[in-house]
């Protein structure tokens, strides 16, 4: 199965699309930072966008004391819904699954969540993409370096399926794409 789109295209054949469960008794974060403004809050305290850093896919363009705000407090699953256009947030189990076989695609940068309530809670990451074709690790939708959902090669579904790491939802490439394709055009 190849999806065409501005740009390229891109083989999704036995691939398969992870995202964070959106449910409410999920955890939904916002990426963040001290001096963060609800209001404003795309732009970093050098006043660019971080949607900008996150898409260079360069760490240093990110304030060292990045954290995850709790929107929707609840059950912190293995990917964790993020609001606002940020990038995937990946768990402590899920880093270490795909570390152990070298998968490729992806920086990762620890990022604490910070409960609307108590103490910051350690051991989940953003992912960041490199975003090439032949990576085991790929942004869905392609083109992009910031991903609705992670698009994992089989091997790396195998070796999630054989640690448990499976707190997420998982999506069949050929079911998105018939939904994508469902949507009204504009004339």
């Amino acid at each position: 199965m190849v999806l065409t789109y501005n740009g390229g295209s891109r083989d999704y054949t036995d691939r398969t699309f992870l995202e964070g469960r959106y449910g409410s008794p999920q955890a939904w974060v916002m990426l963040a930072w001290p001096g963060w403004d609800c209001e404003e809050w795309s732009i970093l305290p050098d006043g660019s966008s971080f949607h900008e850093a996150i898409e260079s896919a360069q760490r240093d363009n990110l304030p060292e004391d990045l954290y995850l705000y709790t929107e929707n407090t609840g059950k912190r699953g293995d990917i964790l819904w993020t609001m606002l256009s940020g990038p995937p947030v990946i768990s402590q189990r899920f880093a270490d699954v795909i570390s152990s076989i070298g998968a490729t695609g992806v920086t990762l940068v620890h990022t604490p969540v910070h409960p609307k309530c108590g103490e910051p809670v350690a051991g989940f990451y953003i992912v960041l993409f490199d975003n090439n074709d032949d990576d085991d690790i790929r942004p869905f939708p392609p083109n992009r370096h910031v991903g609705a959902m992670l698009d994992v090669s089989p091997r790396v579904m195998k070796a999630l399926r054989e640690a448990g790491v499976k707190d997420f939802t998982r999506e069949d490439p050929a079911k998105t794409f018939a939904d994508i394709e469902a949507l009204p055009t504009e004339d």
